[in-house]
């Protein structure tokens, strides 16, 4: 199928099913070295984001940092060749709004303590949820289909096949994918059934999106925001292409659902 996320006027909704979203600044695979500098940036730049004292020592046991507020949900997660940030949707109102403001810790990391020339590609993941319930598991493998065609729109029915579960997850009792693509962007889509933890008779129905530049370029630091809207742009297209009438009327609800 030629690329199908026709660009729509974008628009808040009084209710959403959006759990959260990521962005994610994606450089070069990582050969293993720091630059020399490195001992003296990570600690600086750790101190003055966050107000806390880490070792380089203790980053390099894990090549990674992980910070969150939960009570935000927000979290920064920062890795040699990647740095990432997720917010819930307690704290999100538009991603202009809510997204570009906390990135900054994230170009800082990767072009100042990591002294990263370029970065060679971005990423925006979002993960909406539907609940929905059910008798038992077998009730939901039988009716998967049902489930799916009450949500989603056919065109998209069409192109989703089914994948392998994630980790072999026990929660997931479904799994789905389609892969888009033109010559500027990769949008990928998964669909699938999960049971809702520690909840009897309860599931969600759930599209995990994201989008990545199709081709690696070389992206400097003050090409970052302009392209992560683009990137976004094609996800809420996405969105409204894939999701039933239905799903866009409950949302426009002035009651909250």
């Amino acid at each position: 199928m030629a690329y199908p996320f026709i660009p729509i006027e974008h628009r808040e909704y009084p209710n959403t099913f959006l759990v959260n979203t990521a962005v994610s600044l994606i450089a070069s695979n990582w050969n293993g070295e720091y630059n020399e500098n490195f001992d003296k940036l990570y600690p600086e730049f750790v101190d003055r984001f966050f107000d806390i004292k880490k070792t380089v020592d203790q980053y390099k046991q894990k090549d990674e940092l992980s910070l969150s507020s939960p009570e935000d949900e927000v979290t920064f997660t920062f890795r040699p060749d990647k740095a990432n940030l997720r917010v819930g949707r307690k704290k999100y109102h538009t991603f202009v709004e809510t997204i570009m403001p906390e990135l900054v810790p994230l170009k800082v990391f990767m072009f100042g303590a990591r002294e990263i020339g370029y970065l060679e590609n971005l990423q925006v993941r979002k993960l909406n949820i539907f609940p929905i319930q059910a008798d038992s598991d077998e009730e939901i493998k039988q009716n998967a289909n049902d489930v799916y065609r009450y949500l989603y729109k056919q065109d998209l029915m069409s192109e989703v096949t089914v994948a392998q579960i994630p980790n072999n997850s026990p929660w997931i009792l479904d799994f789905r994918r389609a892969l888009f693509a033109n010559d500027d962007f990769k949008v990928t889509i998964r669909i699938g059934i999960a049971k809702s933890q520690g909840s009897e008779k309860s599931y969600n129905v759930v599209m995990d999106s994201s989008v990545v530049l199709a081709q690696h370029k070389e992206i400097g630091e003050g090409a970052i925001d302009r392209l992560l809207i683009r990137l976004n742009d094609q996800l809420f297209n996405a969105f409204h292409w894939c999701v039933a009438d239905e799903i866009i009327k409950l949302m426009e609800q002035e009651v909250k659902i």
